[in-house]
């Protein structure tokens, strides 16, 4: 058996609500959980009664690992965030049986299977996970972490996944997001994986993560633009916000100007998603707290780096 999992507080409430449909869209109906920090964002999310999904309150991984409310209390609430990817991973194994734990960041979005991703995972592999395949321009970024945690895939047996047990370990110890040789946040361990873990695959299948940080190297592969765009497989949507019909990319910050084939066939069809998750939520209009330096208006602009939500 496989299950998804993820999980969100009440900012990315319409993110997870798209994957989901997303998941749906392309006829997956594996069970999705979903962590929700808070009460209030859990009982939103159950309210839309989910087919294919089940929603479970932060408090409840925190009961199962003490070790948890240790580390919420030495860190900051982003660092925090971050500690939780691994554990969320190994919970929604406790509670399903799963023999294969897939997890998925919030701001993905599914544009065809997800069978896709798992194709060439081989079978002496326990962990699967993809490079952030960074353009030439941004290789300085590695100093991040080759890896990105947007898609990991791990096979468990009954005692568990080595590898994902030492992520754990790693991640109370620190998730700090000040830059060290070893550590940022939850993502620079994954360096560490395919040293430490011969059983770690990387997964280079064309059309995964496609990304800000990614996508002029993805398209720079590829003959037609067109073609492209149709063969990605899922999209992770970083640095995207949403301020009622007026929707900021995220692409300016990596010094990109999407196409407009860019915006209609990736953009628009995602930004379409979060309208209709915030309609049913009733949040509409969604307006992100987060406000944008007047250097990063400029680049916004020269960029264009937005679309209209209409």
């Amino acid at each position: 058996m496989s299950v998804y999992v993820t999980h969100c507080d009440g900012n990315y409430i319409t993110r997870v609500i798209s994957l989901e449909d997303s998941l749906r869209k392309n006829g997956d109906s594996r069970t999705l959980y979903i962590i929700a920090h808070d009460q209030a964002t859990r009982v939103q999310i159950e309210s839309l009664n989910l087919k294919f999904s089940r929603v479970i309150e932060l408090s409840e991984l925190e009961q199962q690992y003490p070790e948890l409310r240790v580390a919420k209390m030495n860190r900051s609430k982003i660092e925090y965030i971050f500690c939780l990817s691994p554990f969320v991973v190994s919970y929604a194994h406790f509670i399903s049986g799963s023999s294969l734990v897939t997890y998925l960041d919030a701001d993905l979005y599914f544009f065809k299977s997800p069978e896709f991703a798992m194709e060439g995972f081989s079978e002496n592999a326990n962990v699967s996970i993809i490079e952030h395949d960074f353009h030439p321009k941004f290789l300085h970024l590695s100093e991040y972490g080759t890896f990105n945690v947007g898609w990991m895939s791990f096979r468990m047996q009954k005692h568990g996944n080595s590898t994902l047990d030492w992520w754990k370990s790693a991640c109370i110890e620190s998730t700090s997001t000040s830059v060290s040789e070893k550590v940022y946040a939850d993502q620079k361990y994954l360096n560490e994986f395919s040293s430490q873990f011969s059983e770690t695959q990387v997964n280079y299948k064309q059309g995964l993560n496609i990304a800000p940080w990614n996508i002029e190297n993805y398209l720079q592969k590829n003959t037609s633009e067109i073609e492209a765009l149709s063969n990605i497989v899922f999209f992770h949507f970083s640095g995207l916000r949403i301020y009622g019909k007026f929707v900021v990319l995220g692409l300016s910050g990596y010094s990109c100007t999407p196409s407009r084939q860019v915006k209609r066939k990736v953009y628009k069809p995602y930004a379409k998603s979060l309208n209709e998750a915030g309609k049913k939520l009733k949040l509409n209009p969604q307006a992100d707290s987060r406000k944008y330096k007047l250097r990063e208006i400029f680049k916004i602009i020269l960029h264009r780096d937005f679309i209209l939500n209409l």
